[in-house]
């Protein structure tokens, strides 16, 4: 490796963790409530979200600025519902909209696919139990309709395994999929990852974005194991219940940001919406 290679690599290092540093002190604590009205502000065919005609920054200190009013309307929301104490953590558009405007990682749309695609190797639903059957048979009977579906819609097939290694993954699947993903712009690459991850699975991550099962449906697949297991021996009282609505709420907003990320919206004049 080359000096210059070294350095950029050094640098890129340390913005990582200037960043992330940046982003646990601003969404690890809960902040009071300062302000009293959100707006959304059209300028120049930019969506700007203002707190008391403040205009609303990342962590990094760049202006909140989106091409979508339908996912400035959103954020807008997730400001105005947050009640005497500002619960960052639970602003999942809001995060994802900053991530997206900060990158720290500076991805591109081909470094972004990649990092989605290595889901892939991993996929939760391509790894098969066959201790305890009735486990096995319910990975079947609830997974199965899902692989023959990416067979269907992709054309592609992916290999299952009952060992803690997947075989090698069919060129043709995975170049279907990278051009399939790389039909998407930049920001709605970062919001499919944090679907992927969310759910530990590209496979459903495709389906759900695909409206081929509906959310809750994508998160009970993909906590199928916990399911089965809890069925047996019950719920730690309240954990269980409190990850399965944070998972869905994060599943929700992710598909919300690439759908808004990814179709067209009626923009509306340059003028403030105060009624939100």
């Amino acid at each position: 490796m080359g000096f210059l290679q070294s350095q950029s690599r050094f640098i890129l290092v340390l913005q990582k963790k200037r960043f992330f540093e940046i982003h646990k002190a601003f969404y690890s604590t809960n902040r009071k409530r300062f302000y009293k009205d959100v707006s959304v502000i059209n300028n120049d065919g930019l969506y700007e979200i203002c707190l008391d005609g403040k205009r609303i920054k990342t962590p990094f200190n760049n202006v909140v600025q989106v091409k979508s009013h339908y996912l400035a309307l959103m954020l807008a929301n997730e400001w105005k519902y947050q009640k005497d104490t500002i619960k960052s953590y639970e602003m999942h558009l809001t995060n994802l909209t900053n991530c997206a405007i900060d990158n720290p990682e500076h991805h591109t749309k081909e470094s972004l696919t990649r990092s989605i695609l290595e889901f892939l190797t991993t996929d939760t639903i391509c790894f098969r139990f066959r201790e305890p059957i009735d486990l096995y048979k319910l990975q079947s009977q609830r997974w199965d309709p899902i692989i023959h579906w990416l067979k269907n819609r992709y054309d592609c097939q992916v290999p299952l395994t009952e060992d803690v290694f997947l075989p090698p993954i069919p060129k043709h699947t995975e170049t279907t999929i990278q051009r399939h993903l790389h039909s998407y712009d930049l920001w709605s690459l970062f919001g499919i990852q944090s679907i992927a991850e969310s759910l530990k699975s590209v496979i459903l991550a495709l389906a759900l974005i695909d409206k081929h099962v509906p959310v809750s449906e994508a998160v009970s697949l993909s906590r199928l194991e916990l399911e089965y297991q809890t069925s047996i021996w019950g719920n730690v009282e309240w954990a269980h219940t409190i990850e399965l609505m944070m998972t869905r709420a994060r599943v929700s907003a992710a598909l919300l940001f690439v759908f808004a990320n990814s179709e067209s919206f009626t923009s509306v004049s340059k003028r403030s919406i105060s009624e939100i």
